[in-house]
């Protein structure tokens, strides 16, 4: 999260609770972010369900750490060249758009 802090083009804001930024949402919007989204949630969340989930914190962390370690493996090829597009055009790196899914993640739990 410290680098979230220092990144120029972050898209999601470190604060509690974690939540996107005016480019998170731009960039949300321009992917489908909340069509991709729904298509995974019901994995994604099984996964996070899965852990020792006791608090807030918890939930928090583990959704970040689910969307980083499974997201990108379940996506079809048009969801994963919109994503790789999206950062190549923005000057990111594909995690910073995998970001917006944690919290979209954390959200929905």
């Amino acid at each position: 999260m410290i680098y979230q802090n220092t990144n120029p083009n972050k898209t999601i804001q470190v604060h509690s609770p974690i939540s996107l930024t005016s480019l998170g949402k731009d960039i949300k919007n321009k992917i489908n972010g909340a069509g991709i989204f729904a298509k995974y949630k019901r994995k994604l969340c099984d996964f996070v369900e899965k852990t020792n989930i006791k608090n807030a914190y918890d939930i928090q962390t583990e959704s970040f750490k689910v969307v980083k370690e499974h997201l990108l493996s379940m996506l079809d090829e048009k969801e994963l060249i919109a994503i790789k597009d999206e950062a190549f055009y923005r000057g990111m790196i594909v995690e910073d758009v995998i970001a917006i899914f944690g919290v979209l993640l954390e959200k929905s739990i």
